[in-house]
């Protein structure tokens, strides 16, 4: 099974770039804020041991210290945003320099 799985490794994981592009998508404030920068090392830690090094799961789970099903869902996660385009996380953001609505026009 753990053959069958480092055969099938997503084209995705192997580029740099794409991983590089996905961790400044998911984490936009990772060089400010200590919070998402340590998140977003996990992440990329995580990438790399299973697809990269082909660690099982649990192996993972002990080394990064988390749950098994936590390292589950970060993978479920990842494959599915990688699955399709990229957009930012998060709320969008507020646009000042658009012109407010005239309430007195529709009167």
């Amino acid at each position: 099974m753990h053959a069958d799985r480092m055969k099938r490794i997503p084209v995705w994981a192997l580029d740099d770039e794409k991983i590089k592009t996905f961790i400044e998508y998911r984490f936009p404030k990772a060089k400010t804020d200590p919070r998402q920068r340590r998140l977003a090392a996990r992440m990329v830690r995580l990438i790399y041991l299973y697809y990269r090094a082909g660690e099982t799961n649990i192996k993972i789970a002990g080394e990064l210290k988390m749950s098994l099903n936590a390292v589950d869902c970060a993978l479920h996660r990842i494959n599915k945003a990688m699955g399709r385009p990229l957009k930012r996380v998060g709320r969008p953001k507020k646009n000042h320099d658009s012109i407010e609505p005239s309430y007195e026009a529709s009167l």
